[in-house]
């Protein structure tokens, strides 16, 4: 009785070491479940940490996470903008370059945007420049993850996207300005890979004026309304990124 009683426990806690064993390895159900937000988190370190070339150390990472489906778009823009008097506290109308990544997980995609503006002279007046990541209606929806780099708040949510707040009146490097960026996680809704697009926008405004309103349209497009609309560019800064990229 005794010899039985020590051989079923000796097979129960081989039973149990092995089950450890595997949980340890990630070869034991539930345990080798996937922490997305985890490794894209990761990502978004090293990019801070990165000395030289943030961005690129951000896609690497991500890229080299084998359950990321990772697509980028680099543009650049050239801003318009019509009336208010050539100044120093405003952008001149140069190239504007942005670059999107987004990266594809399952049900899920995260989407980065990163802008770099050519500053002259000084940098800009308040108000902040709104910028948002936007989508069109019932393609995604906001999954209440963002993050962002010095100087880029996180505004709020709109049903078609999430807005950030680039306070460049503080961000006084007198230069070209870099790392810069901002970013979300969404889950994805209706419509396929092919029709599924994030857009990334910018858009700078100056000289104090007060903004009367800010929004992402239906169709994934920020919207800015100022009390002198001549204070601001014609039209956003955009690039945009579809899931089928990826």
């Amino acid at each position: 009785m005794t010899d039985e009683k020590y051989s079923r426990r000796s097979v129960l806690n081989s039973t149990l070491v092995g089950a450890a064993t595997l949980a340890g390895t990630g070869l034991a159900g539930a345990s080798s479940r996937f922490d997305h937000e985890k490794h894209y988190e990761r990502a978004v370190r090293a990019r801070k940490n990165a000395n030289n070339n943030g961005l690129q150390t951000f896609r690497n990472v991500l890229r080299n996470t084998p359950e990321f489906d990772v697509t980028t778009n680099d543009v650049t823009r050239t801003p318009e903008y019509s009336g208010g008097d050539v100044g120093t506290e405003k952008v001149y109308p140069q190239d504007v370059d942005i670059w999107m990544t987004e990266t594809v997980y399952s049900d899920y995609v995260y989407v980065d945007c990163q802008f770099e503006v050519e500053y002259d002279y000084n940098d800009g007046d308040q108000p902040y420049d709104p910028c948002a990541l936007g989508w069109e209606e019932r393609e995604y929806d906001y999954d209440n993850y963002n993050y962002s780099s010095d100087y880029v708040d996180y505004g709020h949510l709109e049903t078609t996207g999430a807005k950030f707040d680039y306070h460049d009146e503080a961000d006084d490097c007198h230069c070209r300005k870099t790392d810069r960026y901002f970013g979300c996680r969404a889950l994805k809704e209706d419509g396929t890979a092919d029709t599924r697009r994030v857009i990334g926008s910018l858009w700078h405004t100056w000289s104090n004026v007060e903004i009367t309103s800010v929004g992402v349209s239906s169709d994934g497009i920020i919207s800015v309304s100022l009390s002198d609309e001549t204070k601001k560019w014609d039209h956003p800064i955009q690039a945009d990124i579809y899931e089928s990229d990826a």
